[in-house]
C-alpha cells in the first residue's frame, strides 16, 4: 500500500505544480497555447522501491522567460529524486529556489566562492532525503579554496551530498561535476581530484552525475569507468542519443553509479520540448535504480 501511495503522490504532485506553473506563465508571459502544448504526456511513475537522478546542464546563456519555464517543467515532468545541475548561475539557482523548493532541497557553493559563480548544485526531494553532510570542493591542488589549475578555461568545482533515504534508512551519497571543456590535461587532473575524494564513500550507493565534456571511450571518460560505472552501459532499458545539441553534437552528459547499486531499469535522455522549446542546449539525462 505505500508503494501505491508514494506512486499516486508523485503523479499528483506533479500534475498539481505543473498546472500552477503553467497558470503563472499565463499570467506573466500571455502563453496559455504554449502551456497546454507543454503538457503532453503524463509523468512518469517508477517501479517501487526504485529511485531516479537526473543530470541537467540548465545552460547559464540566453535565460529568457520561456526557457528558464521549460527546464522547470523538464523537471516537474519527471519528479527525480535527486536532480544534478551544471551552469547554474545565481539567478537560476534563484528561480529554482523559488519555484522548487517546497519539494526539494538545494545544496552547493557557487565556483567563485558563497553565491557567486556557475552552481553545480544538487536538489533532493525533502519528502524522500533526509540530508547528512555536504560540500562543495574546487578541482585543483587548493580544494578548500576557490582555485583552479593553471590549463583549465574556467574554475571547475564539484558538491556532493549525504543523504538518508527517509524510507529504507540507508544512505546515499549524490556528487555533481562539470569538467572543463577547453583542456583535456585539465579534465584529467580535475577528475583526479574528484576520484580521490570519492574513496572516502567507497562502501557507500554513490551517483555521479555531471557535463564532462568528454565522449565515451576517451579521456576521462576511460579514467572515471575503471572506477564507476555509466548507467547507460548496464541499463536493462535505454536508447542511445546525444546528450549536447551545440555545434558537435554527442553524448558528454553523464550518470556513473558505484557497484552498490543493484540495478538500472532505465536510461533515458530527454528530448521532450516543455514550453514550446528544447529547454537547454545540452538534453538531460535521466536514469531508474535500485540500490543493494
Amino acid at each position: 500500500m505505500n508503494r501505491l501511495i508514494r506512486n499516486i503522490s508523485r503523479l499528483v504532485v506533479s500534475a498539481l505544480v505543473l498546472v500552477s506553473v503553467s497558470a503563472c506563465g499565463q499570467r506573466t508571459a500571455h502563453s496559455e497555447e504554449t502551456q497546454t502544448e507543454a503538457i503532453q504526456t503524463e509523468p512518469t511513475s517508477p517501479e517501487p522501491d526504485t529511485l531516479t537522478a537526473m543530470s541537467f546542464n540548465v545552460y547559464a546563456g540566453k535565460q529568457t522567460e520561456q526557457r528558464r519555464m521549460s527546464v522547470l517543467q523538464t523537471i516537474l515532468r519527471y519528479l527525480p529524486d535527486t536532480v544534478g545541475v551544471q551552469e547554474a548561475t545565481p539567478e537560476w539557482m534563484d528561480y529554482l529556489k523559488e519555484n522548487l523548493g517546497e519539494l526539494y532541497g538545494f545544496v552547493g557553493t557557487g565556483r567563485e566562492g558563497g553565491e557567486k559563480g556557475e552552481h553545480c548544485a544538487i536538489l533532493y526531494r525533502k519528502e524522500r532525503f533526509e540530508l547528512v553532510e555536504t560540500d562543495t570542493k574546487w578541482l585543483s591542488d587548493t580544494p578548500n579554496e576557490v582555485s583552479k589549475y593553471e590549463e583549465s578555461s574556467y574554475i571547475r568545482i564539484f558538491t556532493y551530498a549525504v543523504l538518508t533515504d527517509r524510507e529504507t534508512g540507508s544512505e546515499l551519497v549524490v556528487v555533481n561535476t562539470h569538467l572543463d571543456n577547453g583542456s583535456s590535461v585539465a579534465r584529467e587532473k580535475q577528475l583526479a581530484v574528484l576520484l580521490n575524494h570519492l574513496e572516502r564513500f567507497s562502501e557507500t550507493p554513490l551517483i555521479l552525475t555531471g557535463d564532462f565534456n568528454c565522449r565515451r571511450g576517451r579521456g576521462v571518460y576511460k579514467t572515471v569507468t575503471e572506477v564507476l560505472t555509466d548507467s547507460f552501459e548496464i541499463a536493462l532499458e535505454k536508447k542511445d542519443m546525444a546528450t549536447y545539441m551545440g555545434s558537435s553534437m554527442g553524448v558528454i552528459d553523464y550518470v556513473f553509479v558505484s557497484s552498490h547499486i543493484s540495478e538500472v531499469l532505465d536510461y533515458r535522455v530527454i528530448a521532450v520540448p516543455e514550453n514550446g522549446m528544447i529547454p537547454s542546449d545540452h538534453l538531460p539525462v535521466l536514469i531508474e535504480y535500485s540500490v543493494r
